[in-house]
Formats: C-alpha cells, sequence, structure tokens
C-alpha cells in the first residue's frame, strides 16, 4: 500500500496495526505544543538560562558575594545534570603608594542553599608582584569558571561568584559577569 500525503495535513496508506499507544506519537502525547523533557533523550539540552551582573569588590579575607544577588536557576527535570560557566574580568588594585610585597586574590563558583555554601567550582588565583612605591599599579586577567552539578529536584537553585582578597590594602574586583546555566537530560 502507498502512503499519500495530499497537502491538507491528512496522510493515508498507514496502518498502526501491532504498534502499542506507547509507541504512537498522537497530540495527546505532547503538551501545548511542546515535547514534554521526560520523552527526551539523554544528552538533549532542556533549558539554557543567563544572567548578568556589573560585578563588585571586597577587601575581605574570607569569600563574599561579588555578583550582588543570587542567581536563582529553576531546573525544569528531575533527572539532569547542571553545567553552570562563569565567565568575568578579575583584577587587583592596590592603592596608590602601598607597598606590601605581593598579594592575591582568589575566587570560585558556589552553590548557595540558603544558609550555607554546599558545593563549589574549581578555586581560581589572581596573584600580583611587589607594588610599586609610588603608585597604584593593577594586574588582571579574563578568568572562566566550570563545573556541572547532578539534579534530582525542581527546587530553584542559588549560584554566587565568590571572592576574597589575602590583604585588605588591596581590593579584588570582578566585572562584567556572565553566568550561564545549560540544563541537559540524563
Amino acid at each position: 500500500m502507498s502512503i499519500i500525503i495530499d497537502g491538507t495535513g491528512t496522510i493515508s496508506g498507514v496502518s498502526a496495526t501491532g504498534l502499542t499507544t506507547a509507541q504512537l506519537v498522537n497530540a495527546t502525547n505532547i503538551t501545548s505544543g511542546t515535547l514534554p523533557t521526560a520523552r527526551l533523550p539523554a544528552g538533549s539540552v532542556l533549558k539554557v538560562q543567563q544572567f548578568t551582573d556589573s560585578g563588585s569588590s571586597t577587601t575581605s579575607g574570607t569569600l563574599v558575594n561579588l555578583n550582588g544577588s543570587s542567581f536563582g536557576y529553576t531546573p525544569v527535570s528531575t533527572n539532569s545534570t547542571l553545567y553552570i560557566t562563569c565567565s568575568f574580568y578579575a583584577y587587583l588594585n592596590p592603592a596608590a603608594g602601598y607597598a606590601a610585597g605581593s598579594c592575591y586574590g582568589y575566587y570560585n563558583m558556589g552553590e548557595y542553599n540558603g544558609s550555607a555554601y554546599v558545593a563549589f567550582a574549581y578555586v581560581g588565583y589572581l596573584w600580583n608582584y611587589q607594588f610599586a612605591t609610588t603608585y597604584a599599579q593593577s594586574i588582571g586577567i579574563q578568568s572562566n569558571l566550570m563545573y556541572s552539578r547532578s539534579n534530582s529536584s525542581l527546587t530553584t537553585r542559588s549560584f554566587d561568584l565568590m571572592g576574597a582578597v589575602s590583604n585588605s590594602n588591596v581590593p579584588f574586583y570582578a566585572n562584567s559577569i556572565v553566568m550561564q546555566i545549560i540544563e541537559v537530560a540524563n
């Protein structure tokens, strides 16, 4: 038997004999014009969300949030992996005339559960050499962090770029923060 597509949306000559309901794709298996995430194969991108922030600075010796408020992400599947990347420009900027030897700033990306940080990405360091004695001398780099987290709930998760500095006379800055979260089906 031949299959005929008549241009009006009707297809004839197709038989569903021997197929189960689960094998058929029909309008009841698709809701609101979208395919439910549970029907997508492993490796399918389920959601992409990007956050931006102008950034801030710190003179703290302990890690503090550098992106203002936390970036909140609500997953769309309970069986997925979140891939989080964060790109920003980091630099140290000592006060004019400050000369106390080397100094470093450090940073990481953390997941905040409302009361504590529960996961961290790779920690990066930005080292500065001996500062000049009569003027401020800053050093900076474009930085990128990336990590992944298993996901098993639809609860909103919060992510932060955090930073600290080894000497409070040398502020650590993180500017032009771009964080992207990609949710992929397991």
